[in-house]
């Protein structure tokens, strides 16, 4: 059965735009892992992505988002 996570090890595709965006989500089976998007109509877009109109930057651990009041 997949599990879907935030994390992963060894993320697929490295040099891919999702894994810094926040609306990703790894979808993992017993060899693979799948970065399935949450703010795309296409789910699973093919790797890598390298520019999005969805894309949703990652806060870092620790720092405030910018774009949220205090």
């Amino acid at each position: 059965m997949p599990v879907r996570s935030d994390e992963v090890l060894d993320p697929p595709f490295p040099r891919s735009l999702c894994h810094a965006c926040a609306a990703r989500r790894y979808v993992t089976g017993r060899a693979t892992v799948f970065v399935q998007c949450t703010a795309l109509a296409q789910k699973y877009p093919p790797q890598p992505v390298l520019v999005c109109a969805g894309f949703q930057p990652l806060t870092p651990p620790g720092r405030q988002d910018p774009t949220k009041g205090s």
